[in-house]
């Protein structure tokens, strides 16, 4: 996903600060070349390509995780490459996604460059899990921050099924099957209680060491 970004200012004030930089420590001519890579998560991201069942009118290419994390590795590894900039706009990762963004991450901080974090318009979870994987992170005065922590619901629809005369009939077994619950009850049992808290916690303490 190394692309033109949505702030062509920022990238070409970092890259007219490296070159002059790296001409100061007295670098020959070829060393001089010095690169700013930038990527911009500005949308969802595949695991995959997706078919297409209309090619010819596809002009819009959803970048790939594999993609992604290749370009970062490649970023690392070219010696003409001196920094990594980040643009987060609404990103759209779940956990396993950000997790391995953050390791290619550091390894270019590992290789000695730095990652440069910004973010233009809202800080959520998933953004500020990624920002922490970068050396240094800016925001505009203007951005939003809305990290609410998670939360899960769940329809129960018995009483609705008992005012149109539906009696729901399932068979259920173990103490934490609670598949068949929102027919059956009301609300959920103390067991479903107790392993909808878990997963949240196991979540949240995810996204926590991932920071």
């Amino acid at each position: 996903m190394l692309r033109m970004p949505k702030y062509p200012l920022l990238a070409l004030a970092v890259c007219l600060i490296a070159a002059p930089l790296s001409r100061a420590n007295g670098e020959t001519k070829e060393d001089a070349k010095a690169v700013v890579a930038v990527f911009a998560f500005d949308r969802p991201m595949l695991e995959k390509p997706r078919g297409e069942d209309f090619p010819l009118f596809s002009s819009i290419k959803q970048p790939t995780l594999k993609d992604v994390v290749q370009r970062l590795k490649k970023a690392k590894d070219d010696n003409n490459v001196k920094a990594v900039v980040l643009l987060l706009d609404e990103v759209s990762l779940n956990l396993a996604q950000i997790e391995e963004l953050c390791q290619a991450l550091d390894g270019i901080k590992a290789a000695g460059k730095e990652v440069y974090a910004h973010v233009d318009s809202a800080v959520t979870m998933r953004t500020l899990v990624l920002a922490a994987g970068a050396s240094r992170i800016s925001a505009t005065p203007t951005t939003i921050i809305m990290i609410t922590g998670f939360n899960a619901e769940s329809p129960y629809v018995r009483g609705l099924l008992d005012m149109i005369g539906v009696k729901p009939d399932f068979l259920t077994c173990g103490e934490y099957k609670s598949a068949a619950e929102i027919f059956m009850r009301t609300g959920p049992s103390p067991e479903a209680v107790r392993m909808r808290n878990w997963l949240l916690d196991s979540l949240y303490e995810s996204y926590l060491k991932t920071v």
